[in-house]
Protein backbone atom coordinates (compact mmCIF):
# COMPACT_ATOMS: atom_id res chain seq x y z
CA UNK A 1 0.00 0.00 0.00
CA UNK A 2 2.95 2.65 1.04
CA UNK A 3 4.16 1.65 -2.69
CA UNK A 4 1.85 3.38 -4.52
CA UNK A 5 2.11 7.05 -3.21
CA UNK A 6 5.94 6.71 -3.91
CA UNK A 7 5.20 5.49 -7.05
CA UNK A 8 2.61 8.63 -7.94
CA UNK A 9 5.15 11.29 -5.93
CA UNK A 10 8.05 9.98 -8.44
CA UNK A 11 5.58 10.18 -11.56
CA UNK A 12 4.79 13.80 -10.13
CA UNK A 13 8.42 14.81 -10.03
CA UNK A 14 9.53 13.28 -13.26
CA UNK A 15 6.35 15.31 -15.09
CA UNK A 16 7.43 18.34 -13.40
CA UNK A 17 10.72 17.67 -14.76
CA UNK A 18 9.76 17.09 -18.09
CA UNK A 19 8.06 19.96 -17.99
CA UNK A 20 10.56 22.26 -17.34
CA UNK A 21 13.22 21.17 -19.50
CA UNK A 22 10.50 21.11 -22.54
CA UNK A 23 9.34 25.07 -21.98
CA UNK A 24 12.56 26.91 -21.84
CA UNK A 25 13.05 29.56 -24.76
CA UNK A 26 15.81 29.40 -26.55
CA UNK A 27 15.45 32.80 -27.87
CA UNK A 28 15.90 36.09 -26.10
CA UNK A 29 15.45 39.80 -26.87
CA UNK A 30 17.82 42.10 -25.34
CA UNK A 31 17.26 45.54 -27.47
CA UNK A 32 15.12 47.00 -27.49
CA UNK A 33 13.28 46.58 -24.04
CA UNK A 34 10.22 46.46 -23.33
CA UNK A 35 8.70 49.96 -22.55
CA UNK A 36 11.94 51.10 -24.88
CA UNK A 37 11.04 54.85 -26.08
CA UNK A 38 11.59 55.04 -29.68
CA UNK A 39 11.84 58.01 -31.93
CA UNK A 40 10.55 58.32 -35.72
CA UNK A 41 12.58 58.31 -38.36
CA UNK A 42 15.54 56.82 -36.43
CA UNK A 43 16.93 53.72 -36.64
CA UNK A 44 16.14 51.29 -34.10
CA UNK A 45 18.95 48.29 -32.96
CA UNK A 46 18.07 45.25 -32.30
CA UNK A 47 19.60 42.46 -30.21
CA UNK A 48 19.00 38.96 -29.11
CA UNK A 49 20.51 35.81 -27.79
CA UNK A 50 20.13 32.40 -29.03
CA UNK A 51 20.71 30.23 -25.68
CA UNK A 52 22.88 27.59 -26.20
CA UNK A 53 20.88 24.62 -24.82
CA UNK A 54 23.83 22.95 -23.04
CA UNK A 55 24.19 26.63 -20.70
CA UNK A 56 20.56 25.96 -19.63
CA UNK A 57 20.23 24.45 -16.22
CA UNK A 58 18.11 21.74 -16.49
CA UNK A 59 19.30 21.36 -20.20
CA UNK A 60 16.77 20.56 -22.33
CA UNK A 61 16.34 16.68 -23.44
CA UNK A 62 15.25 18.30 -27.13
CA UNK A 63 16.30 21.61 -27.89
CA UNK A 64 14.63 22.33 -31.06
CA UNK A 65 15.83 25.60 -32.54
CA UNK A 66 13.97 27.57 -35.16
CA UNK A 67 15.20 27.97 -38.49
CA UNK A 68 14.67 31.93 -38.69
CA UNK A 69 12.84 34.79 -36.88
CA UNK A 70 10.96 37.63 -37.92
CA UNK A 71 9.86 40.78 -36.54
CA UNK A 72 6.48 42.52 -37.20
CA UNK A 73 5.66 45.76 -36.14
CA UNK A 74 2.32 46.27 -34.29
CA UNK A 75 -0.30 48.93 -33.31
CA UNK A 76 -3.68 48.74 -31.43
CA UNK A 77 -5.89 51.31 -30.87
CA UNK A 78 -5.57 52.21 -27.04
CA UNK A 79 -8.12 50.24 -24.99
CA UNK A 80 -8.33 46.95 -27.81
CA UNK A 81 -6.72 43.51 -27.60
CA UNK A 82 -7.81 42.21 -30.61
CA UNK A 83 -7.26 43.11 -34.52
CA UNK A 84 -3.88 44.92 -34.42
CA UNK A 85 -2.64 46.52 -37.06
CA UNK A 86 0.86 45.54 -38.59
CA UNK A 87 3.99 45.87 -40.94
CA UNK A 88 6.34 43.61 -41.76
CA UNK A 89 9.70 45.23 -39.98
CA UNK A 90 12.61 42.17 -40.31
CA UNK A 91 12.23 38.85 -41.83
CA UNK A 92 14.86 36.00 -42.16
CA UNK A 93 16.68 36.93 -38.92
CA UNK A 94 18.94 34.54 -38.27
CA UNK A 95 18.85 32.17 -35.34
CA UNK A 96 21.79 29.69 -35.86
CA UNK A 97 22.77 28.50 -32.90
CA UNK A 98 26.43 27.59 -31.51
CA UNK A 99 27.41 24.22 -32.45
CA UNK A 100 26.32 21.63 -29.82
CA UNK A 101 24.51 24.47 -28.01
CA UNK A 102 27.38 24.73 -25.99
CA UNK A 103 27.67 28.45 -25.93
CA UNK A 104 24.90 31.72 -26.39
CA UNK A 105 25.17 33.14 -29.93
CA UNK A 106 24.45 37.52 -29.82
CA UNK A 107 23.39 39.06 -33.41
CA UNK A 108 22.11 42.85 -34.30
CA UNK A 109 19.96 44.27 -36.58
CA UNK A 110 19.05 47.00 -36.86
CA UNK A 111 15.13 48.44 -38.67
CA UNK A 112 13.79 51.97 -39.96
CA UNK A 113 11.57 53.43 -37.46
CA UNK A 114 8.70 55.17 -39.36
CA UNK A 115 8.54 58.82 -39.97
CA UNK A 116 6.16 61.77 -38.49
CA UNK A 117 4.15 60.75 -41.46
CA UNK A 118 3.06 57.61 -39.93
CA UNK A 119 2.79 58.57 -36.86
CA UNK A 120 0.71 61.65 -37.62
CA UNK A 121 -2.18 59.07 -38.82
CA UNK A 122 -1.37 56.37 -36.04
CA UNK A 123 -0.67 58.73 -33.49
CA UNK A 124 0.74 57.20 -30.18
CA UNK A 125 -1.69 58.74 -27.83
CA UNK A 126 -4.24 56.79 -29.52
CA UNK A 127 -2.19 53.94 -30.25
CA UNK A 128 0.00 51.20 -28.32
CA UNK A 129 2.84 49.88 -30.42
CA UNK A 130 4.97 46.98 -30.20
CA UNK A 131 7.51 44.87 -32.20
CA UNK A 132 6.68 41.21 -32.35
CA UNK A 133 9.62 38.39 -32.77
CA UNK A 134 8.16 35.32 -33.80
CA UNK A 135 10.03 32.41 -34.39
CA UNK A 136 10.07 30.38 -37.33
CA UNK A 137 10.51 26.89 -37.63
CA UNK A 138 11.25 24.40 -40.99
CA UNK A 139 8.11 22.36 -42.01
CA UNK A 140 8.22 18.35 -42.88
CA UNK A 141 5.60 19.04 -45.56
CA UNK A 142 4.89 22.36 -48.15
CA UNK A 143 2.39 24.10 -46.80
CA UNK A 144 2.41 22.81 -43.39
CA UNK A 145 3.42 23.70 -40.43
CA UNK A 146 4.99 21.70 -37.97
CA UNK A 147 3.41 21.37 -34.69
CA UNK A 148 5.51 20.49 -31.54
CA UNK A 149 5.65 21.29 -27.78
CA UNK A 150 8.83 22.57 -27.94
CA UNK A 151 8.15 25.87 -30.03
CA UNK A 152 9.02 29.01 -28.64
CA UNK A 153 5.95 31.42 -28.52
CA UNK A 154 6.32 34.92 -30.29
CA UNK A 155 8.06 37.51 -27.78
CA UNK A 156 6.18 40.65 -27.73
CA UNK A 157 8.05 44.05 -26.76
CA UNK A 158 6.27 47.15 -25.83
CA UNK A 159 7.34 49.96 -27.17
CA UNK A 160 6.67 54.12 -26.27
CA UNK A 161 6.56 56.21 -29.53
CA UNK A 162 8.22 59.79 -29.49
CA UNK A 163 7.36 61.94 -32.51
CA UNK A 164 9.87 64.00 -34.14
CA UNK A 165 7.62 66.77 -35.53
CA UNK A 166 10.23 69.85 -35.39
CA UNK A 167 10.64 69.24 -39.49
CA UNK A 168 7.10 68.31 -40.35
CA UNK A 169 5.88 68.01 -43.11
CA UNK A 170 9.63 67.08 -44.29
CA UNK A 171 10.56 64.47 -41.48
Amino acid sequence: MSALPTLTLTTLLLLILAATCYAQDLIQITLPTPGQTITSKTQLDISYTVIGAQTLSPAPVNATYPSSMTAQFEWLAKGTQNDPLALSALGGMNTRHYAAGIQNKEYTNSWNVPNCHFFSRYNPSNYDFRLVFTPVYKTELPGEEQQSDHQQQPIVIPLTVQVNNATYPKC
